[in-house]
């Protein structure tokens, strides 16, 4: 995914307006597009999430890196590990809010189905996909 489409673009825009920060991928596709979308307006509340070493910043902003030890596969396992950081750094009051600006009618309800769902890798994985 390298174009947002416009119900995705009128929640970064609520977010926007609300001037929350947004934690975000290194990705190619949806987080760099995400990243595009961001630094076009200009916005500087936004941490990029990386691994070792950031694969996209088009805003130049803060990063936060995850450090491995040097030969881990470059699979989805490894980049999952960005992913768990993101979600946990991402406060229950902070999540509650972005769930809400971002459209979601009943974020109560949304968060309890987050915990009735079966993960289907071995690591648990939750970020913010646009």
């Amino acid at each position: 995914m390298s174009k947002l489409n416009a119900k995705v673009k009128e929640r970064l825009e609520n977010i926007v307006k609300q001037n929350f920060t947004v934690l975000v991928g290194d990705a190619n596709g949806a987080d760099k597009a995400v990243q595009r979308y961001l630094a076009d307006r200009r916005y500087q509340r936004v941490v990029v999430y990386c691994m070792d070493v950031c694969r996209n910043n088009v805003g130049n902003w803060p990063t936060h890196e995850e450090k491995t030890r040097p030969g881990l596969a470059r699979d989805r396992h490894y980049y999952g590990i960005k992913d768990l950081a993101m979600a946990k750094d991402a406060s229950a009051g902070d999540l509650h809010h972005v769930l809400g600006a971002s459209g979601i009618k009943n974020v109560d309800s949304f968060l309890a189905s987050l915990q009735t769902k079966r993960a289907e890798s071995d690591h648990p994985e939750f970020a913010f996909r646009f």
